[in-house]
């Protein structure tokens, strides 16, 4: 839009040269057409920053989706079950393995309950909520470890 208006400008005023010499001088044309290249320029960088910027946010989005798929599939190998939580730590997908693993009913849907909630011990779940939230809370610091508990 910007290009468009400095461009109409820039027609408008070439017109008006070629109707209006004693007006308008060949200095200021010039002048004006420096102004407009210095502009068109400006407006091109910046949107070839704004889209190099987006390449990379999703060349950067399409690795970390790699790397997590690789992840998973080696926790698969070694682990006899995993399963992805959220934020308030509930299963986001349906696990038939979990279920499996905690004999519960096969209409039983994990998906949805918080992992909590197959935790027969309150301390066990008390624990389990500090020590996600204390990692939670410092990501810097934030390492892998164990925790025990019984399901």
């Amino acid at each position: 839009a910007l290009c468009s208006a400095v461009w109409l400008y820039v027609f408008s005023f070439a017109g008006a040269l070629d109707t209006q010499d004693s007006v308008h001088t060949k200095a200021e044309f010039m002048r004006y057409e420096a102004t407009f290249v210095i502009v068109a320029t400006l407006v091109s960088m910046v949107a070839f920053k704004t889209t190099w910027a987006q390449a990379k946010h999703v060349v950067f989005a399409a690795n970390m989706s790699g790397e997590m798929s690789a992840m998973t599939e080696m926790l698969n190998l070694v682990c006899d079950v995993t399963t992805e939580l959220d934020a308030e730590l509930q299963v986001l997908e349906s696990a038939p393995k979990l279920t499996a693993l905690l004999t519960l009913s096969p209409d039983t849907a994990a998906k949805g309950m918080k992992l909590q909630n197959f935790m027969p011990s309150l301390a066990d779940q008390q624990r389990f909520q500090e020590q996600l939230s204390a990692s939670a809370s410092d990501l810097n610091t934030c390492a892998p470890g164990a925790l025990h508990a019984t399901l």
